[in-house]
């Protein structure tokens, strides 16, 4: 994300997609039912005869056109208009109407709606649009990570208005769309890119796009995700003055406002994704993540297990100007740059970035794997999920497709649990990610031991096992 309109087009090869101004220079003289500027001064027009504001139709900005001799479609747009956020969602919506059979179901031509009424009009209108909606923000993707984005993030990662992302943004909080996320097919597809937070790339590529096309319009979304230029850390929030991963001071909004003054470009950085802890509510960690215990109640402020706090926060006593908590995922304090309480349980942490076995080097990353421990959480239950979730928090799956490597790093007592969950995670595998077992190892990996580049060898003797589909 956000999708690209001209892969989608790509696939159909009998969808051509046309711009006025070529059309216009082409046939000389355009039709009137052509010609964008007399369509939309007539309903200029009739707004201005409308009592109700809430009734005013929208300017038109692109149609559809069925040829006459073959079932090629024509999408006509208005490549003036310098909205492209509009322009994209436009030629979705004649997309939608295409690809949902409207035009050939009612045999309907641009200049003939004779075959249907108003109010059908009105409800393949409202198909369109939702069409559109889910081509450009789709639900399984979004409903995952809605509690991550702002609504001005949600519409830097789908390239869409701000109001259509906050009406999406609503959406995704009714219960009802939780049934996205049975939509395996659109989850693998977009796994890598949901469970490895590859999200925060798209919100920052697209911040620039806008700048150069509108670079009055965006010192607002600015702070929605910035890149640390010392770690190139992304920086999702608008509320830290410094890179919560090393500290950096960054810059102010006025040292910003000050620069686009003096026309200095906005460095476009390569934003690097970082491991971290997971949040909870109210910023209380998701489970312990030094024992992986999740047995507390949301007024616990240490672990029950093993006392380790359960809130980051400033380490820094003389920082009393921000004394409340921030998210586990900082690792400096992202208000003064000191300390962070969590800073020193990040110094054994690998998170995702294990390597494979030496016997795996060939090995490709299973990208999928994000899916199924989610998966995991789900549908195991509370109890079961979340002690299986929280296991494999630093955890990876390597395979070429016929055998599957799973390679996980904490405290090797855990192994047991894994052991049991086995046949488990290779049904998982196979039922949801669509794929065949043939055999699954497990690994211990210590990251302790990374200087020395060695897996544990009794790991590898007394830990893997085998794991063959039944008879």
């Amino acid at each position: 994300m956000p999708v690209d309109l001209d892969d989608i087009l790509s696939e159909y090869p009998k969808i051509k997609l046309i711009k006025f101004t070529d059309y216009k220079k082409h046939i000389g003289v355009v039709p009137p039912h052509f010609d964008f500027d007399r369509i939309n001064a007539r309903i200029d027009k009739e707004n201005e005869a409308e009592p109700n504001p809430a009734k005013h139709k929208d300017h038109l900005e692109a149609f559809t056109l069925p040829s006459e001799k073959s079932d090629v479609y024509y999408i006509y747009y208005d490549d003036r208009i310098r909205n492209e956020m509009r322009v994209r969602w436009s030629i979705c919506h004649e997309l939608g109407h295409i690809l949902t059979g409207h035009l050939a179901d009612y045999e309907l031509t641009t200049t003939n709606f004779t075959n249907i009424s108003d109010r059908q009009v009105g409800t393949l209108e409202m198909e369109a649009h939702w069409f559109a909606s889910e081509i450009l923000a789709p639900s399984p993707v979004l409903h995952i990570i809605r509690n991550k984005l702002t609504i001005e993030q949600i519409s830097l990662l789908c390239d869409i208005s701000i109001e259509a992302a906050e009406k999406k943004k609503w959406r995704m909080l009714e219960k009802k769309y939780s049934s996205y996320i049975e939509n395996h097919q659109m989850m693998l597809n977009f796994s890598h890119f949901i469970f490895n937070a590859a999200y925060w790339g798209s919100v920052y590529s697209v911040f620039h796009k806008r700048i150069k096309l509108h670079p009055r319009l965006t010192d607002g979304l600015r702070k929605e995700c910035r890149v640390c230029p010392s770690c190139h850390a992304f920086v999702h929030s608008y509320m830290y003055d410094h890179c919560q991963y090393c500290g950096q001071k960054l810059e102010t909004m006025e040292q910003y406002s000050r620069r686009r003054i003096l026309n200095k470009d906005e460095p476009n950085l390569e934003g690097v994704i970082y491991p971290s802890f997971e949040d909870g509510l109210g910023w209380q960690a998701l489970f312990c993540p030094k024992c992986k215990s999740f047995s507390f109640s949301s007024d616990d402020k240490l672990c029950p297990v093993c006392q380790t706090s359960l809130y980051n926060y400033c380490l820094d006593d003389k920082a009393r100007f921000h004394n409340h908590n921030f998210s586990v995922e900082c690792r400096k304090c992202p208000y003064c740059g000191g300390e962070a309480s969590y800073s020193g349980l990040y110094e054994g942490f690998v998170g995702c970035q294990i390597p494979p076995p030496s016997r795996y080097q060939s090995f490709l990353r299973y990208d999928e794997w994000g899916y199924v421990r989610f998966l995991l959480l789900i549908k195991l239950g509370p109890q079961n999920g979340m002690r299986l979730y929280a296991i494999l928090s630093e955890s990876v799956v390597y395979t070429d497709y016929d055998t599957y490597v799973l390679v996980f790093s904490g405290d090797v007592q855990r192994m047991h649990v894994l052991l049991g969950s086995m046949p488990i995670i290779k049904s998982f595998i196979e039922d949801y990610c669509l794929a065949y077992v043939k055999e699954m190892y497990l690994f211990y990996y210590d990251c302790k031991s990374l200087s020395k580049n060695a897996f544990l060898s009794f790991a590898e003797k007394l830990f893997s096992r085998l794991v063959t589909a039944s008879p």
